[in-house]
């Protein structure tokens, strides 16, 4: 989780772009290059059944804006971990202070246990994580677009009640039926 963090928290130093280098000799054993280390992350997210168009990669740094990835993509890469594996251990904590959530998500419910990476470039802001609830965990992704992303407070706010309404939902236990 610590390397994870620290990715997180030097994302604008090129950690992302060494990584997806990485990922061609880790995934592919190809020399590591950018070229490669993107066509590395293009299969492996065709393996997992990533729709054609639904993820555009021009760099490896998540900074380059001719970068692409639908919310519904991201979900299902979300989907594919949990906030227990070594990536959703390694994201910021709400309300953590020195994280990319210091000062946010500080109500009771969420602070101390959302886990989610943030991202920021020129109107557009990022949120997807996980949120412990009943039984499980939410994945979610919120991907503000245009010049509203400066406003992201208030999304960001509704969010934070949809997913603390979601934490207080019954188990699927409770629900399940009573035997007499």
């Amino acid at each position: 989780p610590s390397r994870v963090k620290r990715m997180s928290l030097a994302a604008r130093t090129g950690s992302g772009q060494t990584s997806s280098r990485s990922a061609a000799s880790a995934l592919h054993n190809l020399r590591a290059s950018s070229e490669a280390g993107l066509a590395a992350i293009t299969a492996r997210l065709t393996e997992w059944g990533l729709p054609a168009g639904s993820v555009v990669l021009t760099d490896g740094s998540g900074l380059s804006r001719d970068n692409r990835i639908t919310c519904a993509a991201l979900l299902t890469v979300l989907q594919r971990g949990s906030a227990t594996d070594v990536v959703g251990a390694g994201l910021a904590v709400a309300g953590q202070d020195g994280s990319t959530l210091d000062g946010k998500f500080e109500e009771a419910g969420l602070a101390g246990v959302l886990r989610a990476k943030t991202g920021s470039l020129g109107e557009v802001k990022a949120l997807c994580g996980y949120f412990p609830a009943g039984d499980g965990e939410v994945a979610f992704v919120l991907i503000l677009n245009g010049p509203s992303a400066s406003a992201f407070d208030g999304p960001w706010q509704l969010l934070g009640q949809a997913l603390l309404a979601a934490g207080s939902a019954p188990t699927s236990e409770a629900l399940a039926p009573v035997q007499p």
